[in-house]
């Protein structure tokens, strides 16, 4: 395990607050912290309790700054792996910017963004896909993203995906040997063995395809579009899923004329609901605008819910609406569609059974929230793709790999099937395991690394 440079950072926001946080970790960290802090027991940095906090005082030379609190931590059971401190003092910004500076003149440097967490994969604290980890659970907007991001940190999706390369290493090494062997007797893979490795490594891959769109769903929320005859209710509809009234209700038609957007957080996950104008014929020119962004935002969107006023008669926006919905369908055919009757609070005059008969209807009154919690769940399962967010995959740069990795494999369980040579299986095999050696860290270069960690804030 090494020891870099001494580098510090402040670790909590920037601003005024109860306490700020300073971090220190390297070579001489110690030393350092002893030009600073000055524990009220006297005992210097080096003979004190690990991860005991103890109260002090902060110079700077023979300038009083603050007291405070501090914990040391020695190598390797700390964070980083190194001798590492932190500093808690009032959180004032120019307290704060002063002791640190003062642990600047002490020996330290500022830490790069990222810096702590990258000597913690450095040095075997964490790995890599955990360390990513660190950084999507800070950057985390909602709280599907951040127990997903939590999972990740603990390993469990590292290892996920170590014992799918394993598998592939194990059959790439057979291959080896045969090529390299081949005059001493080595007996070629077992068939079938080489194939229930393969498959089974290619059935993981794409399990984890399928967690990608589920993490795309945690991570940005998946686009949901509301349609339906202008007056179905389709702002009531965001206004109560929301709980305040975003959109402007009245009795009268086109009172939505842009597109309104807004996220919420369901069972299945995080999905951003679009309110849209009514599917009609208008003479405004604005409200004509506004139905054409409606047609836009529908081909853009994952799911639509399509409502229909169940107290009124069935009318021609009524099937303009249906028939915009079934081209879509019928152009992507991973359109999820949910069709509610609105309005069950009131007298019910149409089922619309004969518009997109082929979907589940659901009777539910966005007015008191009558059938609300059914649709809202089955909408969450829809978007979902029944991948729970235990099996997302929430980081942009693994869903790049896994998507990458799946590829090669595939292609290379077509060529072992149409009986290309050995060494050919082999190159495919050892590529997918390389590229799934990014997630690892089992492959990881220089710049990879830096690339990685470049995005992370000061002093995590």
């Amino acid at each position: 395990m090494m020891e870099y440079d001494l580098i510090a950072a402040v670790a909590s926001p920037e601003g005024r607050g109860a306490i700020s946080v300073i971090r220190m970790s390297g070579k001489g960290c110690f030393e350092a912290l002893d030009k600073v802090f000055f524990a009220k027991n006297k005992l210097p940095s080096a003979e004190r309790a690990p991860r005991e906090m103890l109260m002090g005082k902060i110079y700077a030379g023979e300038r009083l700054l603050d007291e405070g609190m501090c914990a040391v931590f020695r190598k390797p059971a700390s964070y980083t792996g190194e001798d590492a401190a932190e500093l808690f003092c009032h959180g004032g910004r120019v307290v704060t910017s002063e002791i640190l500076s003062a642990l600047l003149t002490a020996g330290c440097r500022l830490a790069r963004g990222g810096e702590f967490t990258e000597r913690a994969f450095l040095n075997g604290k964490l790995t890599l896909a955990a360390a990513e980890a660190v950084e999507e659970i800070v950057d985390a907007n909602n709280p599907l993203y951040v127990s997903t991001a939590a999972a990740n940190l603990s390993g469990r999706f590292g290892e996920r995906i170590r014992a799918i390369r394993s598998d592939l290493l194990d059959a790439a090494a057979h291959y080896a040997a045969c090529l390299d062997y081949a005059d001493e007797g080595v007996e070629p893979p077992d068939p079938e063995r080489i194939e229930k490795l393969l498959i089974g490594a290619d059935k993981e891959l794409k399990e984890l395809r399928k967690g990608c769109l589920a993490g795309k769903m945690i991570r940005e929320g998946a686009p949901v579009a509301i349609v339906g005859r202008t007056n179905s209710g389709k702002s009531t509809f965001l206004n109560y899923v929301l709980g305040y009234e975003r959109a402007i209700v009245t009795e009268y038609a086109g009172t939505t004329r842009d597109v309104i957007e807004e996220s919420v957080t369901l069972p299945g996950g995080v999905v951003r609901f679009i309110d849209t104008a009514g599917f009609r014929e208008a003479d405004d020119p604005v409200e004509r605008i506004g139905i054409e962004k409606s047609r836009e935002m529908l081909s853009r969107a994952e799911a639509c819910v399509v409502l229909f006023d169940g107290s009124a008669e069935m009318g021609e926006e009524d099937l303009l609406t249906a028939r915009a919905v079934e081209e879509e369908k019928s152009r992507r055919g991973e359109l999820k569609i949910l069709k509610a009757v609105n309005k069950t609070d009131k007298e019910l005059k149409n089922d619309y059974a004969a518009l997109l008969p082929e979907e589940k209807t659901y009777f539910i009154s966005a007015e008191t929230g009558e059938g609300m919690d059914e649709l809202l769940h089955a909408l969450g399962e829809a978007v979902s793709g029944g991948v729970t967010d235990a099996d997302a995959v929430t980081n942009l740069r693994h869903r790049d790999v896994i998507l990458r990795a799946s590829e090669v494999l595939s292609a290379t369980e077509t060529d072992r099937k149409r009986g290309m040579t050995d060494d050919v299986i082999w190159s495919g095999i050892i590529s997918a395991c390389e590229i799934l050696g990014e997630i690892t860290g089992d492959t990881a270069k220089e710049d990879m690394i830096e690339r990685i960690f470049e995005n992370f804030c000061v002093g995590k």
